[in-house]
């Protein structure tokens, strides 16, 4: 009763109007602003609506699975159409009608961007990337490409050496520098998107940046008033996203209605991959080639055809074993 609780809350009046979308005044990183439109919070609604449908069953909610994916539907076709601008996703669009491009209370120490500069824009965001990443927006096509062009504008902004900020550094409120998290968010966005190159660049960033192998980085925030000590050290908000990369965009394990679904993305020039992971109460082993395209993977030594879209679906009683992919020259 809590899960459905938790899943409906957001499509109560109080947080959704007309549009179909869900509005607040606090955007994604915790900056007050006027009431509006926030993309990564409809991204996650849709998300979250979706998984619901597929545990319907277990939650004892079969009734309401058709009603959550049509609501899903609803607010997704309502985030295309109200946060787009000029062929591209935007962060966030003010309930009045304007795109919300500045930041409304500045804050920070007198010399954090947020303070100094002359206008705090907060666009482009790393959150545009989600809906890309989440499966929202068709990969390849123009919405997707014009997006991450915008997001790439986020790269070495007043730095070098690579990674990605929230935001536009003159709304930062803290010291302007990439950050993990904003990188494994773009990461994931890159690769769904089919931008395999700036994907490997990403990548390497983490590889290179002191405790991003990881999926860490290090970061000094000076001391906020109210808190209680000064943060200085390797920030975890990222762990979980770069092993969430691995399995669900590289490996391509993903779930679609209850499916085990595995449509690999490898890079060009990928060596062979295995992956030993933990399913359910055994374990999924994967044998990968190299680069695709597939045309079947043996599971268990029964031979599966791959789809049209070179994606292996799993047997509805798979519950464990070996999964090897093989490619048409390999076939043998």
């Amino acid at each position: 009763a809590k899960l459905i609780a938790l899943v409906e809350r957001p499509l109560k009046p109080a947080f959704r109007d007309a549009t179909g979308l869900v509005h607040n005044r606090r955007e994604f990183w915790e900056q007050t602003m006027n009431d509006a439109y926030e993309l990564a919070y409809n991204t996650y609604v849709v998300v979250g609506l979706r998984e619901a449908a597929a545990l319907a069953g277990p939650l004892g909610a079969r009734d309401r699975k058709e009603s959550w994916l049509k609501e899903a539907e609803a607010i997704r076709t309502a985030m295309l159409r109200t946060l787009v601008q000029d062929g591209a996703l935007i962060k966030r669009r003010n309930v009045a009608g304007e795109v919300a491009e500045c930041l409304v209370q500045a804050t920070g120490a007198p010399d954090v961007p947020a303070r100094s500069a002359a206008h705090n824009r907060i666009h482009p965001d790393a959150t545009m990337a989600l809906p890309i990443a989440l499966g929202l927006v068709e990969p390849g096509s123009s919405l997707a490409i014009r997006t991450l062009n915008e997001v790439e504008k986020l790269r070495n902004q007043r730095w070098w050496g690579g990674g990605y900020g929230r935001y536009d550094a003159s709304a930062e409120i803290n010291m302007p520098g990439p950050w993990g998290i904003a990188g494994a968010l773009v990461l994931r966005g890159q690769h769904a998107g089919g931008m395999l190159d700036r994907s490997r660049g990403t990548l390497e960033w983490f590889r290179n940046v002191q405790g991003g192998n990881g999926g860490l980085y290090y970061e000094e925030i000076p001391l906020i008033a109210g808190s209680q000590q000064n943060w200085l050290g390797l920030v975890t908000w990222p762990t979980g996203e770069l092993p969430y990369f691995v399995v669900r965009h590289y490996l391509g394990v993903t779930l679609e209605d209850g499916a085990v679904v595995i449509r690999p993305r490898l890079y060009p020039d990928s060596p062979p991959v295995k992956a030993d992971l933990r399913f359910r109460k055994g374990r999924l082993k994967l044998e990968i080639p190299g680069p695709g395209p597939y045309v079947s993977a043996g599971v268990n030594g029964r031979n599966i055809p791959a789809g049209g879209d070179g994606a292996i679906r799993l047997p509805p009683d798979f519950a464990g074993g070996a999964v090897v992919f093989r490619r048409a020259n390999l076939r043998k």
